[in-house]
């Protein structure tokens, strides 16, 4: 998640954004960004996504419930999908073999659940490249660039007026210190105290909870 501030804050980097007593002006979900137009989509070119239940991809036409026979399929783009199935599975691997190009969403190996955790994109992206023999040629979510400059198209905001918000820090942090962001992470999340400490990435604030970016 990114918002808009009044600006990035200053001071001890470990600090609480919540004790800066900013109110983001307003924010975006990354994830949004990719439903407003496929990549590489032209008029003659359909996009097949894969997988394509769930709530990642709305609003894309799904090929594993309209089909793509005799059509030219461009692209098999990877999610996470709790309904990946075998069925879906061969939709890549046709697509694939006829001349689709693979890319993805998010590289995520799993998405952290109460009861410990979901495996996420990166399986998918695994059973795909397994069967077709391809490597996934970009991840056009965090950290990509593209992303960010989607973030900060929607925000009409500069990157030095924005904080990036997040759980991870090799996605969401990486993304907004390349981005010139200020950084926050959560650690409701995927990251621990822990693995923080080992990490090469360091963000500008440390949150227990998302409650902390509220003012006192």
């Amino acid at each position: 998640m990114a918002g808009g501030g009044d600006g990035r804050a200053s001071g001890n980097p470990r600090r609480r954004v919540g004790r800066a007593g900013r109110r983001p002006r307003r924010g975006a979900q990354p994830g949004r960004g990719h439903r407003r137009r496929p990549p590489g989509r032209s008029p003659d070119c359909f996009t097949a996504l894969c997988p394509a239940g769930g709530t990642a991809l709305p609003r894309y036409r799904l090929a594993h419930r309209r089909g793509y026979a005799g059509r030219d399929v461009g692209f098999v783009v990877a999610s996470f999908d709790r309904t990946f199935d075998y069925r879906k599975l061969q939709i890549a691997f046709d697509a694939i073999r006829a001349g689709a190009r693979l890319i993805a969403t998010n590289a995520d190996r799993y998405c952290p659940t109460p009861t410990g955790g979901l495996p996420d994109a990166a399986a998918v992206i695994g059973a795909i490249e397994g069967c077709t023999g391809k490597r996934v040629e970009g991840v056009v979510g965090k950290p990509s660039p593209i992303t960010a400059r989607a973030i900060l198209a929607h925000l009409q905001l500069p990157a030095s007026e924005c904080i990036i918000v997040g759980d991870r820090l090799e996605t969401d942090i990486r993304m907004g210190q390349e981005a010139g962001m200020a950084t926050a992470v959560v650690l409701t999340g995927v990251t621990t105290p822990e693995s923080l400490a080992a990490s090469d990435i360091q963000p500008d604030y440390v949150l227990r909870g998302l409650d902390e970016l509220l003012p006192p």
